[in-house]
């Protein structure tokens, strides 16, 4: 099994290759290749990143923000759990 070759991408290199499916997807887009991979998250680590954002919040503009970042993440966790 080969990796890609960019540094830092622990992507697997398919088709014969030298890079990962994302990086060879950017290269011939014509897409730079040197920003990161999105990493997934998953459903649980957004509910609990937006819980503890919520609970940092000190002014009024950032509590709307927050409490709305927070609904979301808990709609989709709940979907994701089928409830």
């Amino acid at each position: 099994m080969s990796y890609c070759i960019l540094p830092d991408c622990l992507n697997e290199a398919r088709s014969g290759g030298d890079y990962c499916d994302a990086h060879r997807k950017r290269l011939q887009r014509g897409q730079p290749v040197a920003p990161p991979l999105r990493v997934a998250r998953s459903a649980w680590t957004v509910l609990t990143d937006a819980a503890l954002a919520y609970s940092d919040v000190d002014d009024e503009q950032g509590y709307g923000r927050a409490a709305d970042r927070l609904r979301k993440a808990a709609e989709s966790y709940a979907r994701r759990r089928g409830k």
